[in-house]
């Protein structure tokens, strides 16, 4: 948090994902809300060490060689596609959809939830951020 003020940007301290986020700054991948939504809006998902070598220079530096799923990183980086394979899915996922935002991945997609009603409203969030439709089914 600190980091990201001294250099002037701002910290959005928040559990569920934002609209006004540029990047998500996440050490492990997983597949919570927060980080499939970002995924699916075409957000920057970074690894730490982005903030730490911009940290160390005084200013956000190139985002991509600290990108998940950038393949142009050497396979050594650890936050290329190397990970198990739940987790390069997902980080290969980062990298394509914030390149390929121009439809979304669920574009087209018209769904119907019956999931709950905790279960239905983020997946509706998701669903929706990412170019798809939830319809009701009444």
């Amino acid at each position: 948090m600190e980091v990201i003020a001294h250099l002037g940007g701002v910290f959005l301290n928040s559990s569920t994902y934002d609209d006004s986020a540029t990047h998500v700054v996440i050490s492990k991948l997983s597949c919570n809300e927060k980080l499939l939504a970002s995924i699916a809006a075409g957000k920057w998902v970074m690894h730490p060490d982005w903030l730490i070598e911009s940290h160390r220079k005084g200013i956000f530096v190139d985002e991509s060689p600290y990108e998940w799923g950038n393949p142009s990183l050497s396979s050594h980086s650890s936050y290329s596609s190397s990970g198990s394979h739940g987790e390069t899915e997902i980080a290969d996922a980062a990298h394509y959809w914030r390149l390929n935002r121009s439809q979304g991945p669920f574009h087209g997609m018209r769904a119907i939830l019956k999931l709950g009603d905790h279960k239905n409203a983020s997946f509706k969030r998701l669903l929706e951020i990412g170019g798809g439709e939830v319809i009701d089914d009444e």
